[in-house]
């Protein structure tokens, strides 16, 4: 991986909302995509496809070719298969969302929080009720109250069941066990369960995702997975992902939705998620391993510096709890704290709460060694107050 400042990074992402949204001195760690490269065969093959202008609408070939390869994929790595013929091809995983929070049955949604933002949109432009479970931190390790989960199901039975794995923003990767207790509960109140599992590629030394539907068949029936290589191959603004909707069940409504109102995959997307599927695992062994030195480095600098940042297990995200440095401070949230006061621009924690997230922040560590040792820099003042 080159090494690259963040005037390098800014000039190499001209059209990246990362590094247009905040004014140029500041360091934006915030959006979660990676300032890494792209794969190597992803950019060939695009280069190619754009000198050809090949650039028409898919054929029904790269949509086979899109989906095929995630199965493969899925089979080598995790040692399941999905039901072909019932992998969908989609733009991206928000959308997904969307999707069947709005169309399966249940008047509610619950999900664990912290929790992605576009959770909450999702669920309140649904109409529906926003049910969320607080995620107890357990000596440094984000994980999921069985017990407060088991109590909001039974009073929202028959409603639905969001699930983040791996987790986002907390970075938790759920173990087997957890995951069997969880979609227990899911089966005993009827619940039917969304899994996202768009970072289910960027897991650590000493974890491993399982798929949601892999539990069991019974759990399968009941599961809409949400799958991409969006955030694995650093391919997001390509719009190309999928989702699993099992047959037989209320899932199928989501099928009823007239392809019409939803946007589809670009060519580009699709054709670069096959190549990488296919072709790939080395250079994402290489990306997680560059990747684990920065959650290194911040780990080694939290400690030395008191900072209260969740070490992920799985994602490049790192939720930090800045309530000392925001109580000496006249700032009214963390996310303007680091704004103001060391130029850095991470993801607010108020858009991952119910309420009260003003202590947060979410920090990307997909970036360049570099950069990661220059924003911790900054962050050394705050920190001595």
């Amino acid at each position: 991986m080159p090494e690259e400042g963040s005037e390098e990074i800014r000039q190499r992402r001209r059209h990246s909302i990362k590094w247009n949204n905040y004014p140029n001195d500041t360091i934006p760690l915030w959006v979660a995509d990676m300032d890494l490269f792209a794969p190597t065969s992803v950019t060939s093959v695009l280069s190619e496809a754009i000198r050809r202008s090949d650039l028409g609408y898919p054929s029904k070939e790269l949509y086979d070719s899109y989906l095929d390869a995630i199965n493969r994929w899925t089979k080598r790595r995790f040692g399941y298969l999905y039901e072909r013929e019932n992998l969908e091809p989609i733009g991206d995983i928000v959308q997904a969302i969307y999707w069947a929070v709005s169309t399966l049955p249940g008047n509610a949604v619950i999900f664990a929080s912290p929790a992605y933002p576009p959770f909450f949109r999702s669920v309140r432009e649904s109409k529906k009720d926003i049910v969320t479970t607080e995620m107890q931190q357990i000596d440094g390790v984000f994980r999921i109250d069985i017990d407060d989960l088991e109590e909001k199901a039974l009073h929202n039975r028959g409603s639905i069941l969001l699930l983040c794995n791996p987790h986002n923003p907390t970075g938790r990767v759920l173990e087997e066990e957890e995951l069997k207790e969880i979609t227990d509960v899911a089966i005993e109140n009827d619940l039917w369960i969304i899994s996202d599992e768009i970072h289910r590629d960027i897991v650590f030394d000493g974890h491993r995702h399982i798929p949601t539907a892999s539990i069991s068949p019974q759990v399968a029936q009941r599961t809409v997975s949400l799958i991409s290589g969006s955030k694995t191959f650093n391919l997001a603004g390509l719009h190309a992902a999928a989702l699993h909707i099992p047959s037989g069940t209320p899932s199928e409504l989501m099928r009823s939705i007239p392809k019409g109102l939803l946007s589809g995959p670009s060519s580009l997307g699709l054709l670069a998620g096959a190549t990488a599927f296919e072709n790939e695992e080395a250079w994402l062994s290489q990306t997680l391993n560059y990747i684990d030195d920065n959650r290194k480095l911040l780990a080694e600098f939290a400690g030395e510096y008191d900072l209260r940042a969740t070490i992920p297990q799985g994602t490049y995200m790192s939720w930090i709890d800045f309530a000392p440095q925001l109580q000496s401070s006249q700032a009214e949230s963390a996310h303007r704290l680091l704004l103001d006061r060391a130029r850095l621009a991470l993801s607010s924690g108020e858009e991952f709460l119910p309420q009260g997230g003003t202590p947060y922040a979410r920090m990307n560590l997909a970036t360049s060694h570099q950069v990661l040792k220059e924003s911790l820099d900054r962050l050394k003042p705050l920190l001595h107050t």
